[in-house]
């Protein structure tokens, strides 16, 4: 009879019963539930119960049970807290969930979709642009909730960004709850705040790993003036975060600026003298240029090239770094930048950048202007299975330091033009952008030209070849 009742009240509150016995107790342990996501259900130890999201959404239980929610792939739901008693609170993606239960109880299931809550749980939950993070200020908090819808066009991009007018202490006052248990198969809860100065020099600031659910956990970094982008970084679920400042101009923690005072093309590369500070421990050269993406800093070590050196006593008054000629292309103009550093509390602090553009061309033996290139066009697309481009060749000569590449499309009148170290030859790739004059589509018809340099020695330009896009690439 116990048992009779117990189906009866399944059934009315919504549940369905996969499989059970009426008359064999033993059978029941065995049994597998489904849930409602809204009611009331009577648990028994020993079964296992599943709860259906089409959608991502908030669930919350009430029992005086010991129970645990696992997902599809074992991973255990973290708990968020309640203000009422023997109330539990999760936040979950679209899936199965299992619940199994420590004793038997009565259990009380209520659900909300996500897509209800986004406004009450995240500070800015529309915007989902790669290239566009949200606006703060300092002092004020922030919500958040991350990595909880399946389509990143649901997801709020946790990307923010903000202006110091002088040098500040900022602080991150961060708390964050993830989804699933800390480090259970591959979803991630740790928390790692990251700083990043909006800069033509792309540079990481010293981040710290709060590990596991975090509450007013705290991370400071000594900046500069300028804009910089803040990324909380790992927290899955809902996460929050206040940022404070506390004045430093007055102070020595900021380094001061290294003045460039000299930039010379020399036979190892480009070298790049530059000022000693008092209050710092070591400086960084970086080299940017718009056709060599890797935009990679040099160290000054007292001692070697291998990093800042803060053991070092004194430094030499006249400071100096080589870029290498082999990370160079001749004939492009950089922005040389330096900046100084200091080792506070364990992590670096950076001063302000100074640079300069210079134009390298490199050291050469044989001083005789080039003959113009003879050169040869094809257009490549194996069907789509590869990246398509214009492919561009001509005959080798040890005496060319490097190709200066011009192309238009047939009928324009201005040329694109890049420096190239192709010993052979060097490609025209596909744009992904449909503004660029190199979107490739079938029937477009480009003109070529190419001039070879041996260091600051130019020679003409090649005759104008052409070559026609004769398919368009897949997926356009």
């Amino acid at each position: 009879m116990k048992t009779k009742k117990l189906i009866l009240s399944l059934l009315a509150s919504g549940a369905v019963l996969t499989t059970m016995s009426m008359a064999n107790p033993a059978t029941t342990q065995a049994a597998t539930i489904s849930m409602p996501t809204q009611g009331t259900s009577y648990v028994h130890r020993g079964n296992t119960y599943r709860l259906h999201l089409k959608v991502a959404g908030r669930v919350t239980i009430t029992t005086k049970a010991r129970y645990t929610i696992v997902n599809s792939l074992d991973w255990t739901a973290v708990p968020y807290p309640s203000k009422k008693a023997n109330t539990k609170v999760y936040y979950l993606r679209a899936g199965n969930y299992r619940l199994t239960t420590k004793s038997a109880a009565s259990i009380k299931t209520s659900y909300t979709k996500m897509s209800k809550l986004k406004n009450s749980l995240d500070s800015f939950p529309n915007n989902t642009a790669y290239n566009t993070p949200n606006k703060i200020s300092l002092n004020k908090t922030y919500y958040g909730l991350s990595d909880m819808f399946h389509s990143d066009k649901l997801n709020g991009k946790h990307q923010y960004v903000f202006i110091i007018d002088k040098p500040q202490q900022v602080t991150v006052n961060i708390s964050s709850m993830p989804i699933y248990q800390y480090e259970k198969g591959n979803i991630y809860s740790n928390t790692s705040p990251a700083m990043t100065p909006v800069t033509t020099y792309r540079y990481a600031l010293p981040t710290y790993k709060f590990r596991g659910p975090a509450n007013n956990k705290q991370y400071s970094w000594y900046l500069d003036k300028g804009t910089y982008i803040f990324q909380p970084n790992g927290p899955r679920g809902r996460f929050s975060f206040k940022l404070t400042s506390q004045d430093i101009s007055d102070s020595s923690v900021i380094p001061s600026s290294s003045k460039i005072t000299k930039i010379s093309a020399t036979n190892d590369g480009i070298k790049v003298d530059y000022e000693k500070v008092t209050n710092a421990d070591g400086y960084e050269v970086y080299c940017v240029g718009s056709n060599w993406v890797t935009r990679k800093p040099f160290y000054y070590n007292a001692n070697s090239y291998s990093g800042i050196n803060t053991t070092s006593k004194t430094l030499p008054d006249a400071l100096s770094q080589t870029i290498k000629k082999d990370q160079l292309t001749n004939g492009t103009t950089y922005k040389i930048a330096v900046r100084a550093a200091k080792m506070v509390n364990g992590s670096y602090v950076y001063g302000p950048f100074t640079e300069q553009d210079y134009t390298y061309y490199s050291k050469t033996s044989d001083q005789k202007t080039p003959a113009a290139p003879e050169i040869k066009l094809s257009y490549y697309d194996d069907n789509g299975s590869d990246e398509p481009y214009i492919n561009i060749a001509w005959a080798k000569n040890d005496n060319i330091s490097s190709y200066e590449i011009a192309y238009r499309l047939k009928g324009t009148s201005t040329w694109t033009t890049f420096m190239s170290k192709g010993v052979t030859g060097d490609e025209i790739t596909d744009s992904s952008n449909k503004s660029d004059v190199n979107y490739f589509l079938k029937g477009k018809t480009y003109e070529v030209r190419v001039r070879a340099l041996n260091g600051n020695l130019i020679s003409p330009w090649s005759d104008i070849k052409s070559v026609t896009v004769n398919i368009t690439p897949a997926g356009k």
